[in-house]
């Protein structure tokens, strides 16, 4: 029987503690559940922009950078990226790269020199401006080589081709140009110019020239080693020759190419003048001797020039070279224009003009009497305590009138704690006629509503009579707040302010303080209570609908279980 007990007993708490946590899941499937999204995103599902990763800029052809991609430096292994991949958002591999470029003037892919870079764990971002650089034939035609570099960087000068028969000058920076230094810094596009110079022949002895034929049996030359002819050029005022100088051994040639001189066009080195002869010297081609000539006196020519005194005027020939024998000509009287004014004529000081001879250019200087005098009367009022008036540099008075008073114009408003200041003016010259004092003002004060209290619910508003102008209130405040009007109605009579019950309504329960501003500065405030209906919280039904479930299937569960007894 115990044994059967405590079977029984095993299976009621089996059951009861089944019952509870089905009734423990039951009220937590009921309980309401809230979801917060923090920090999340929203996918832009690829389509995003974003700034390239490489910027390539240059400033000078146009190239086309569809085709450009990176390669890696690192390796001995071709493996390249475009740099169109990259720039969508292509991973690549750890490592150095470099820019290439697909040229279609060379048909090659160009490195940018000077702008390689590593990469670690991303991109780096990288803005490459570069410039081209090409080596060509001096024409301009043959391109030779072409290089991209970044800026700032330096160049490779190219291996140079080889001539037969010239001779390599170097690089210029324009055909025919001066050579410059390579490499340079890189700053901007370059195109440099190969200089090739035809390679100097040897020079071989002269051999003596004339008509004869050569001798049967001609004498043979010395030995070149015991006699080597060293020729000089002399000459004298008809011909010139070469002249072996040497004194090693016997000279079987010793004169040789005896010939007139060949004068140039000659150089002038004093030109004539009509005054005295000139001189050219002309130069021998051959042999640089030189010879000078005479250059004759140029032929006199009038030279003219007007002179003149304060009457008249004539032509006088001036030039120094050679004898004149028609010295002075033309003489007449002076015919003067009307004149240029150089200082106006005032009515305190006179004037001045120039009148010039329309011939000779000969001027002189008239003076302008003075200005006969015109009142000018000034804009500003002139006024003593009586009248106005415009009055001349000269003393004289014009529009002279008697002051017109204005209204009372205010200049310092009163304040309750300070006296203000107004005065009159005249209307038209605004000379100050008459001054007072404004007295302090009075502050306003709440005659009646001090300390009113409104009922929840009530139909009346509250109502406040201030002492202050009703033309002079320019706002109302509850708690330091401005009251928008359509909340209130105002009546003379003083002030007399009364608040609607639905803004009231919408105030907190408690103490609260209204103030009346004035356009004079001064204010008056006074208290008024809010009192609210309290109401008994019932709670919230919803909250007990899973508790009386859970009761309710509590109650199953123990019938179930008394009833499994009996059966034990």
């Amino acid at each position: 029987m115990l044994t059967k007990y405590i079977h029984n007993k095993d299976r009621r708490l089996l059951i009861i503690t089944l019952s509870i946590l089905l009734g423990l899941s039951l009220c937590i499937g009921f309980a309401p559940l809230n979801v917060y999204a923090e920090n999340s995103v929203a996918s832009d599902n690829g389509q995003s922009e974003s700034s390239p990763l490489i910027t390539l800029v240059y400033r000078g052809e146009k190239t086309d950078l569809s085709q450009a991609y990176l390669k890696r430096t690192d390796t001995e292994e071709d493996i390249i990226y475009p740099l169109t991949a990259v720039d969508n958002g292509a991973a690549i591999p750890a490592g150095t790269y470099s820019i290439y470029i697909p040229d279609t003037e060379t048909g090659a892919d160009i490195m940018i020199q000077g702008a390689e870079f590593e990469v670690k764990e991303n991109i780096p971002p990288l803005a490459a401006e570069y410039f081209c650089i090409r080596f060509t034939e001096i024409d301009g035609t043959t391109l030779l080589s072409k290089q991209f570099v970044s800026a700032g960087g330096s160049f490779s000068v190219p291996q140079l081709p080889a001539y037969d028969g010239y001779d390599w000058i170097g690089w210029a920076n324009a055909p025919g140009g001066e050579v410059v230094n390579l490499p340079l810094e890189v700053h901007a596009d370059y195109t440099f110019y190969g200089i090739w110079e035809a390679a100097s022949a040897p020079i071989d002895d002269p051999k003596p020239t004339g008509d004869s034929e050569p001798e049967e049996n001609p004498i043979p030359a010395p030995d070149p080693i015991s006699h080597l002819h060293t020729y000089e050029w002399k000459f004298d005022d008809a011909v010139h020759w070469q002249e072996c100088t040497s004194t090693e051994g016997i000279c079987d040639a010793k004169t040789i190419e005896l010939a007139e001189h060949l004068f140039d066009k000659g150089t002038i080195t004093k030109e004539a003048t009509k005054s005295e002869e000139g001189e050219q010297v002309f130069k021998c081609s051959i042999c640089e001797y030189t010879k000078t000539e005479t250059i004759a006196m140029l032929p006199h020519e009038h030279i003219y020039t007007w002179k003149s005194n304060n009457k008249e005027h004539w032509q006088e020939c001036t030039s120094a070279e050679g004898i004149c024998d028609m010295k002075e000509i033309a003489w007449a009287a002076h015919i003067f224009d009307n004149g240029i004014v150089t200082k106006e004529a005032t009515e305190d000081t006179e004037g001045e003009k120039v009148l010039k001879c329309e011939t000779c250019g000969y001027t002189k200087k008239e003076i302008i009497p003075k200005l006969p005098h015109i009142h000018k009367y000034g804009n500003e009022w002139k006024s003593d305590e009586t009248s106005h008036w415009h009055e001349c540099l000269c003393g004289g008075r014009n529009e002279t009138a008697p002051h017109t008073a204005s209204d009372w114009i205010t200049d310092t408003k009163p304040t309750v704690s300070a006296e203000g200041s107004r005065h009159k003016e005249c209307t038209a010259c605004k000379n100050i006629l008459q001054t007072e004092t404004i007295p302090k003002l009075t502050p306003p004060k709440i005659t009646a509503g001090v300390g009113q209290i409104f009922q929840h619910g009530s139909s009346n508003g509250i109502t406040v009579t201030c002492s202050g102008s009703l033309e002079n209130l320019t706002g109302v405040y509850v708690n330091n707040e401005l009251v928008h009007p359509s909340n209130y109605t105002v009546t003379s009579g003083s002030t007399i302010l009364t608040l609607h019950p639905a803004y009231l309504e919408s105030l907190a329960g408690g103490t609260h303080t209204i103030k009346l501003a004035y356009s004079d500065g001064t204010s008056a405030e006074t208290q008024f209570t809010i009192q609210k209906t309290t109401a008994v919280k019932t709670g919230d039904a919803e909250n007990y609908i899973p508790l009386i479930i859970l009761l309710i299937l509590s109650g199953c569960v123990l019938i179930i279980t008394l009833t499994a007894e009996r059966f034990y």
